[in-house]
């Protein structure tokens, strides 16, 4: 099955299907390094960003592997 973006496309329509993914908050980098720093909770941080637990730490998985291999 074609793919984009890691998603299957509808035969019909050629569209991905299946929910959008979820978009990185503005103030990420800000409450991410506050975070870190261990100034803030990570419960912190999530309420902060308006983020569910399993999209937060998909966030951090990802950003830690973008600014580990750039």
């Amino acid at each position: 099955m074609p793919e984009i973006n890691g998603k299957r496309v509808s035969a019909k329509t050629g569209r991905p299907t299946g929910r959008p993914n979820a978009l990185c908050p503005e103030n990420w980098d800000e409450v991410y390094k506050r975070c870190k720093a261990g100034s803030i909770t990570a419960v912190v941080a999530m309420r902060e960003l308006g983020l569910k637990k399993a999209t937060f730490y998909n966030f951090v998985k990802r950003h830690e592997a973008e600014t580990k291999n750039p």
